[in-house]
């Protein structure tokens, strides 16, 4: 992979391209790799979630910025808010994400969900904690990403306070959805996927033909 990217890298030099072109390199997602004893995507793990997002900026928007790490929360849905403002490009309505390049940008929270059978799952971070939620079994898990990056110790049964916590803002979160994940403020344990649902948004266009 590096000796690919480093011909594009050259063409680019050689086009004289390189100072005005942004790059984002990214995955979709991780992997487990047996740490858990598991292995796969579609886990609310860090090496599930947690992604690689490298960006080479144009000279133009570069200064200060050389070498820096950003250490706001991003997802997948933040790239195309990023690469519209770099072009100037005002955003279509209905987009979430938000522009990296903007100081506005990053979230508080990320919610993220992966429906997989018994491991279906919801889960909650701000980059401190992370509350995750097996919505077919109803277990939880709570964890310290600051003293415990790895995520070794679940600190659930410890820290009932901030299970409550989590789990309000979980509920805030479902409670529109028709899958049934809330009833009367509660969450509700094995709810199934409807997978005949269609995608948000299908049938429309973002953009005007004009």
């Amino acid at each position: 992979m590096d000796y690919e990217l480093n011909r594009i890298f050259i063409e680019l030099a050689n086009l004289g391209l390189w100072h005005n072109t942004l790059i984002i390199f990214m995955a979709d997602h991780g992997d487990m790799l047996f740490d858990h004893g598991l292995v796969r995507k579609g886990l609310p793990f860090e090496n599930s979630s947690g992604i690689p997002l490298v960006v080479k900026l144009p000279r133009s928007m570069s200064e200060g910025r050389i070498g820096t790490t950003d250490t706001r929360l991003a997802e997948i849905r933040d790239i195309f808010p990023t690469i519209c403002d770099a072009c100037g490009i005002d955003l279509p309505p209905g987009i979430d994400g938000r522009s990296l390049l903007s100081p506005d940008g990053g979230h508080e929270i990320i919610h993220g969900e992966h429906p997989a059978g018994e491991e279906s799952n919801q889960w909650l971070t701000d980059g401190k904690e992370k509350y995750c939620w097996f919505s077919q079994t109803g277990r939880e898990l709570l964890f310290d990403l600051i003293n415990d990056p790895d995520e070794t110790h679940d600190i659930a049964h410890d820290r009932k306070d901030r299970i409550a916590f989590w789990r309000d803002i979980m509920v805030k979160e479902l409670s529109w959805r028709n899958e049934g994940y809330v009833k009367d403020g509660k969450l509700q344990t094995g709810q199934q996927v409807d997978p005949s649902q269609p995608w948000v948004g299908i049938g429309r266009t973002a953009f005007s033909k004009n």
